[in-house]
């Protein structure tokens, strides 16, 4: 669970890779490519350029895992990053920063922290953020004097 106060603000909150977040980028590649190899796509492509279907349906697989492993190996090695929330709606990437307008959202299982307008965006999985951590950010994004509008995935 990340380190943050819930008792007043600012509220510091610590970011970190999700470990679903990143079992997530390495199993759906691998089976989308896998998917992709079992499917009918590479003997009809055999059939059209003559080639065998058993080293496509190979080359599906291996692509779909390769690019797999190289998303899980790029989201586990993000660091950890601290955020302070601000009374207000504010969002500060260090205690002593400017405070920029963000919002919250949530839509289960995510919960996005983005700074406004199309800003750098933070996903929080459940692994990531308590139950406690997201309720204290509800509050904190209902204390912000103008409401955000939901981004057009979150719709």
């Amino acid at each position: 669970m990340p380190a943050s106060s819930n008792d007043s603000f600012p509220c510091r909150l610590e970011w970190r890779p999700s470990r679903l977040g990143i079992a997530a980028a390495l199993l759906l590649p691998s089976a989308a490519g896998a998917g992709l190899a079992l499917s009918g796509l590479p003997a009809l492509l055999a059939s059209v350029t003559g080639l065998e279907a058993g080293p496509l349906a190979l080359a599906a697989l291996l692509a779909g895992g390769l690019s797999g492993a190289w998303r899980a190996r790029r989201a586990a090695r993000r660091p950890a990053l601290v955020l302070w929330l601000r009374e207000g709606g504010g969002l500060a990437l260090a205690a002593d920063g400017p405070s920029r307008p963000a919002g919250f959202t949530e839509r289960w299982p995510l919960a996005v922290l983005r700074i406004e307008p199309a800003g750098p965006a933070w996903r929080f999985w459940p692994d990531t953020l308590s139950p406690a951590a997201r309720r204290h950010c509800r509050l904190w994004a209902g204390s912000a004097p103008v409401p955000i509008a939901p981004h057009h995935w979150m719709l």
